[in-house]
């Protein structure tokens, strides 16, 4: 996404508490707010399976939010992705392998009403400019 300016919040990787307690700390203080997503390999919709936890401040909230993640999902999570909150529009990016079409990107709606909206466009990848149009009603 960088290499098309396609401007991200800022994010860490943590493998423990402790990690996502730093993570916190370097991207804009703990009285900054973070968002703590659990990754694990697989394709998975965070949201519906509880895996990302939002809006957190504090050392306290980050570390209870990482138990908590581990508690729900256990050995399968091999850490969390640890970002700062952002304003703004929320949508969905992402790549599947289709058995018939090959590499494909999806983009739309994100957020809670992701799955509600199903405001989503796919194109075969690599994208060329007329794909990247094309995708762009989606969300507007």
């Amino acid at each position: 996404m960088g290499h098309y300016s396609v401007p991200l919040a800022e994010w860490a990787w943590a493998e423990s508490q402790d990690g996502a307690v730093r993570a916190a700390e370097r991207l804009g203080g703990l009285s900054g707010r973070v968002a703590l997503k659990a990754y694990w390999p697989g394709p998975l919709h965070k949201n519906t399976r509880g895996a990302v936890v939002l809006d957190l401040t504090g050392f306290r909230q980050v570390r209870s939010a990482y138990g908590d993640l581990i508690g729900r999902f256990g050995d399968r999570m091999t850490g969390v992705l640890v970002q700062s909150m952002a304003p703004g529009i929320e949508l969905f990016s992402g790549m599947v392998q289709d058995e018939v079409f090959g590499p494909m990107v999806l983009f739309g709606s994100g957020g809670t009403a992701t799955e509600i909206l199903a405001d989503h466009a796919a194109r075969l990848a690599p994208l060329t400019d007329i794909d990247v149009h094309d995708l762009r009603p989606a969300v507007t």
